[in-house]
């Protein structure tokens, strides 16, 4: 595929963000419902539908967690800082996720 511009595609995967409730972890840090994909988590690849996502979160439970985000919208990376907790209205520790197969990154 053709590409004028000097920007390639990469195939992504990762966990789609369905639904950020308020006062929850996720909403503390700015992630937005359906544009964000978490593709990464204390730098670990989400490569694969597999307990790896859940295991981090629940071991950084009450710590800080970096996590990869992209965002189809504006189509850029940025890393952001959460403290997943039970400590709020939710009962889970961070928000809602569903995991997507592949999400197309722009390099630049």
């Amino acid at each position: 595929m053709g590409n004028s511009s000097g920007h390639s595609e990469t195939d992504m995967v990762g966990y789609r963000v369905l639904g950020v409730q308020p006062n929850s972890p996720a909403s503390m840090i700015g992630l937005v419902s359906f544009f964000d994909f978490i593709v990464a988590a204390d730098n670990i690849p989400l490569k694969t539908l597999d307990s790896t996502f859940i295991d981090i979160i629940k071991a950084f439970e009450n710590k800080q967690l970096t996590l990869t985000v992209y965002n189809t919208k504006c189509k850029k990376v940025r890393n952001v800082c959460l403290t997943p907790s039970r400590n709020w209205n939710g009962g889970n520790l961070i928000t809602h996720f569903k995991y997507a197969y592949s999400v197309k990154l722009i390099n630049i």
